[in-house]
């Protein structure tokens, strides 16, 4: 199929939610592909598409998984708790990833595997199992900026076998059991440096690390030292921020007991004075 638009679906139980093979320029928009036997949306081979707005939840593989395809836009999912990636991206260049929601997930809320000069930015990877977001092997020259990363297992961003990747206005803040106070036992950021440097900040600004925020002596924005990476003999966030750039919002699992807890608390108290 080319050039056609798959919009407004509920697609449960099947191998995959939604599958194309070696199709270009469609757009994916709106479904809901959920609680399928492998992955919600599965392309292979397939460049110009755009998949946006739809949700994948709770599938047993992946939310979405792209292998070979280039050129694609991926933006404003849900992607929730799936047994493996929220978003994978495997030897597929030129895509952008833009404000998604990848929650909860078994392994990384987005990860990259053999993926060049992609743009991931202003999505929310939060409460993953393993990594926030995650480059391996030959992953090169992506930028990353502008995500929210937020208590996840493991690392907010791990680079591995991979280079001259730019990460910079990234808010991590309690990846790893990490806490408002430092401990090089739990750093937030991992970079091997394996296949070269990467860079932990554009034009003099790093990232925001919650267990990093000073001393900022001539209070410039940025803090005096550096955030060692893990492993520590590797490289740094030499521009680390003291504020974040993007405000790290609650969960959407978080807000939704907000909610419950407030309409119960009202609930309860109409009932008092009735």
């Amino acid at each position: 199929m080319q050039n056609g638009v798959i919009e407004y679906n509920v697609i449960p139980n099947n191998k995959h939610g939604i599958e194309l093979n070696t199709s270009d320029y469609n757009v994916i928009d709106g479904n809901n592909c959920s609680t399928n036997q492998q992955d919600g949306i599965y392309l292979l081979e397939c460049d110009f598409n755009t998949i946006g707005n739809n949700s994948c939840w709770k599938n047993t593989w992946y939310g979405i998984y792209m292998d070979y395809c280039d050129n694609n836009t991926i933006e404003y999912n849900e992607v929730f708790s799936n047994s493996y990636d929220g978003i994978f991206i495997g030897i597929s260049d030129y895509n952008v990833v833009e404000e998604n929601t990848c929650l909860n997930n078994t392994w990384c809320g987005i990860h990259l595997e053999a993926s060049s000069f992609n743009d991931i930015f202003d999505n929310n990877c939060s409460d993953n199992h393993m990594n926030g977001i995650s480059l391996w092997w030959n992953s090169n020259s992506n930028q990353i900026f502008l995500n929210v990363v937020v208590n996840n297992t493991n690392y907010g961003a791990y680079i591995s076998w991979s280079a001259l990747n730019i990460i910079w206005d990234n808010s991590f803040v309690e990846n790893r059991g990490s806490s408002s106070i430092y401990n090089p036992l739990t750093v937030q950021g991992y970079d091997d440096m394996m296949a070269g440097p990467n860079f932990w900040d554009l034009g003099g600004m790093g990232n925001y690390w919650y267990d990093w925020t000073s001393p900022d002596l001539d209070t410039n924005g940025i803090v005096d030292n550096p955030y060692m990476l893990d492993p520590s003999a590797g490289w740094a966030d030499f521009f680390p921020l003291t504020t974040p750039v993007v405000i790290p919002e609650p969960p959407t699992f978080i807000l939704i007991g907000i909610v419950l807890i407030l309409f119960l608390t009202t609930s309860r108290t109409h009932m008092k004075r009735n």
